[in-house]
């Protein structure tokens, strides 16, 4: 009788007991569907302790490693990259001793990439990658230039690595050319996408719309957090934005004095990290859905404000153009006075359950079932 395949989700970077980000909640969904599809799979998660409960609602049997005091919230990014360093030995020690046929590693982050390369160069496994998306050079990304220098010389060490792997999944077609360009193996490289449950975001009546935009996603410069105060200068006074989403403190900090310093501070709630039913009853009441972000590998914050049935106004980015296209506003990068306007045009513009049920019938098209077919079918085929 065949043995069970082990196969091991790898997600060391993990840094709050919450599964909040898009690429961990989509990992997460897609494991939890294809461990349903492949009953002879043996589908496990190594990760921080701290996030066991979050990743037992997802997977059958979790496996951490022990963490320090305060490790279960996010620091500075100068702290995040000292606790992954301090992960790395007791990452790879454990995965050692899990024995498994394939590692999935749940993103580029070196925590998760280079435990698995050591791993590969002792045993006989298996390597399923992720990029999500590929950094671009120190002064041309939205960061602190420390920050994003460091981050760039990290990433490119991670993907040296990955070039060992068997496979890599990314989440749009651009992803694949940059990774190709990069000397990646077009035939290991697979476009997987992303998507979402779309049942559970209900609809939300047009009637219950208020002058009020939502902003989801991470704290940090990247996602165009620090755009948010000339946004909101250009805006009416009786237009706000709702800030959902958690990061370090010391992009908290910079936010509020911005928003001071330009007399927007009352017009913006920072709520933090939300519950999932307490983030839906906002995006319920809210007129429009925003992303200023200046890079992202997908969009599923988008897709699920779509699915609510709200307008959504973002960036033109590549990624952007082609998953959603018309089905959202897009402003060019970095103009926030036209990204103002836009916000302004869609909260004057009529809006129905008509117009709503159209937005909610093009995020239907994000299947999350889909999209586990696709990466249970690259695991199978790596696997074999």
């Amino acid at each position: 009788m065949t043995s069970r395949k082990r196969i091991v989700f790898l997600a060391s970077h993990l840094l709050s007991p919450s599964v909040a980000s898009g690429g961990d909640i989509l990992f997460c969904e897609l494991a939890a569907r294809i461990a349903k599809r492949r009953p002879e799979w043996e589908i496990a998660v190594l990760g921080p302790d701290f996030a066991r409960a979050a990743l037992e609602q997802f997977f059958e049997r979790v496996v951490t490693f022990p963490t320090g005091r305060g490790e279960g919230r996010q620091g500075s990014p100068a702290n995040v990259a000292l606790t992954w360093r301090r992960r790395l030995k007791s990452t790879t020690e454990i995965l050692g001793s899990l024995r498994p046929d394939l590692v999935h590693s749940t993103g580029d982050f070196f925590v998760d990439v280079w435990p698995v390369a050591a791993a590969k160069r002792r045993a006989d496994l298996k390597w399923s990658g992720v990029v999500h998306h590929v950094n671009a050079p120190p002064l041309r990304r939205q960061n602190d230039l420390a920050v994003a220098a460091v981050s760039y010389a990290l990433q490119r060490r991670s993907f040296r690595a990955l070039r060992a792997a068997d496979s890599i999944s990314v989440l749009n077609h651009q992803v694949r050319s940059e990774l190709e360009r990069l000397h990646f193996s077009p035939h290991r490289v697979h476009v997987v996408g992303a998507g979402i449950d779309v049942e559970r975001f209900a609809l939300a009546p047009a009637v219950n719309r208020t002058r009020r935009a939502v902003w989801l996603n991470r704290l940090e410069p990247t996602k165009g957090l620090f755009d948010l105060p000339d946004i909101l200068r250009s805006l009416p006074d009786d237009i706000s934005i709702d800030v959902i989403g958690r990061g370090p403190d010391v992009h908290v900090a910079r936010l509020k004095r911005a928003l001071e310093k330009v007399g927007v501070a009352d017009r913006c709630v920072l709520h933090g990290f939300l519950p999932d039913e307490q983030m839906r009853a906002v995006l319920a009441g809210a007129g429009v859905f925003i992303s200023c972000s200046y890079e992202e590998g997908w969009g599923i914050s988008i897709a699920e404000a779509l699915a609510m049935g709200l307008p959504c106004v973002a960036y033109d980015l590549p990624s952007h153009r082609e998953i959603f296209g018309s089905a959202i506003q897009l402003v060019p990068i970095g103009d926030t006075a036209a990204f103002a306007k836009k916000i302004e045009a869609a909260l004057d513009s009529r809006d129905d359950d008509g117009l709503r049920a159209g937005r909610r019938e093009a995020a239907g098209r994000f299947s999350l079932e889909e999209c586990a077919r696709r990466q249970e079918e690259i695991l199978a085929s790596v696997i074999a």
